[in-house]
């Protein structure tokens, strides 16, 4: 058992132990399958050779209950083929395995914490109604989000939710929901998949009378590193919460102060100074010299997702304002902004892709003009019309991208050439215009 649970295990070495014991193998070694499973130099090679000699072992527990299954689930150090490996041959002796409760707890609850996409499938697949029982009060997705650290727990996740779906809205023993335990561990893709499962997730407080939403948990997440994306994302997603005070009367601005998160508080510090303009309604209402309104200088500033849902639910009618210029919410935001602002525009009532300013140039120029890739493709797949047409200057939106600086991308990128194809394919008579006379 002392070489099965070294870091010197190997193949040659068990064998050669065996051959020294000999008549000696007994009994008392039947745990040193356990001690394989959980040793990060276990092969399928060395649970074929201890199964072939203790057999029996594979159905016996530990002092906790627990079968090598459930320690080969905990195994996080163990090469991710092997524990596949593994798993297989043991679910080939016996495929109830993914049934046996060790401590309350299935080998799935141990798995989706520390084990691969495949390893965890694998088990799922055998036993699907594993992702219904709880352990400890908490379901398979539950210790996923709470305790799973690898860089596919998300696809496990994902895995989960298109098998059983309402998961996705299941409370804990303490009445947490997924989301909120992905939001108090900073698991950001994990949030961005409970928010397309569920889109109104962000909004929605823990059942235990906190009254803590996502962000108050997201902003909670003791970390010194400048990735804050999970508070961006929450933040995005209901920017009202910002405002919110739990049960205690802090807000996330309080939470994130408490645990000196200083790229969290700078965050939330500047997206309330737009949040409390969205409250004042004469600010909202009021232009500028240029004929700016808070939302156009939003837009140039390319603030978060958030900021522009709360400035345009404040002022409906600004989407539709244009300044001394001609120019559209849309047009500044196609130029400045991200995909997913200049989609939020796109949805309102009275926006169109179609609006010119006084130079004749459409959001699609302007998106080329500063050579915002991923907003000038999201308008070629909207089928803008304004691919053909040239500007007072008669230029088309390709022209304005050749001339875009290459400071700003990489010309040489797949991003660049695939987007310059796309407007080649849409207008291929510009190539004229490239042709030597």
């Amino acid at each position: 058992m002392e070489l099965c649970n070294s870091n010197n295990l190997s193949l040659d070495a068990l064998q050669e132990t065996i051959n020294l014991l000999g008549p000696r193998v007994s009994s008392q070694n039947l745990l040193c399958f356990h001690k394989a499973c959980e040793n990060k130099n276990g092969t399928l090679e060395i649970v074929q050779l201890l199964y072939y000699i203790f057999p029996e072992a594979l159905r016996l527990r530990d002092d906790d209950g627990w079968l090598p299954i459930h320690h080969l689930c905990c195994n996080e150090d163990l090469d991710d083929s092997a524990s596949i490996d593994i798993l297989r041959f043991m679910l080939e002796i016996d495929p109830t395995l993914p049934r046996e409760v060790g401590s309350g707890w299935l080998p799935v609850h141990s798995a989706v914490a520390y084990k691969s996409i495949t390893f965890c499938k694998i088990l799922i697949d055998v036993y699907p109604e594993s992702l219904r029982i709880e352990a400890d009060g908490m379901l398979p997705i539950h210790i996923a989000c709470d305790c799973g650290n690898r860089d596919d727990t998300v696809d496990t996740n994902q895995y989960m939710l298109e098998l059983n779906p309402e998961i996705s809205n299941a409370e804990d023993g303490d009445g947490w929901l997924p989301i909120h335990l992905a939001a108090m561990k900073g698991r950001t893709k994990s949030i961005e998949l409970f928010l397309k499962y569920d889109p109104d997730a962000a909004s929605k407080e823990v059942n235990d009378e906190s009254r803590r939403l996502p962000l108050h948990c997201a902003c909670d997440y003791d970390t010194n590193i400048s990735d804050i994306s999970s508070i961006q994302v929450l933040y995005d997603a209901y920017p009202e919460a910002i405002f919110a005070s739990d049960a205690d009367g802090d807000t996330p601005l309080d939470n994130a102060q408490r645990n000196g998160n200083q790229p969290a508080i700078d965050f939330l510090q500047t997206q309330l100074e737009y949040a409390s303009q969205a409250q004042d309604e004469a600010a909202m209402t009021t232009s500028d010299d240029d004929g700016w309104l808070p939302l156009h200088h939003a837009l140039k500033d390319n603030v978060p997702l958030g900021s522009i849902k709360l400035l345009t639910r404040a002022n409906p009618a600004a989407v539709q304002v244009a300044d001394q210029n001609g120019a559209y919410p849309l047009h500044i935001a196609c130029e400045f902004g991200s995909v997913k602002v200049v989609q939020l525009l796109v949805e309102l009532a009275g926006v169109t892709l179609n609006n010119v300013d006084t130079k004749n140039n459409y959001p699609l120029h302007y998106a080329c003009r500063r050579g915002n890739l991923g907003i000038v493709n999201y308008l070629l797949e909207a089928n803008v019309p304004s691919v053909s047409d040239r500007n007072n200057d008669n230029k088309l939106a390709i022209h304005l991208l050749f001339e875009c600086g290459s400071v700003i991308f990489d010309r040489e990128s797949m991003e660049y050439v695939e987007t310059v194809w796309q407007l080649l394919l849409t207008n291929p008579e510009v190539v004229r215009d490239f042709m030597p006379c």
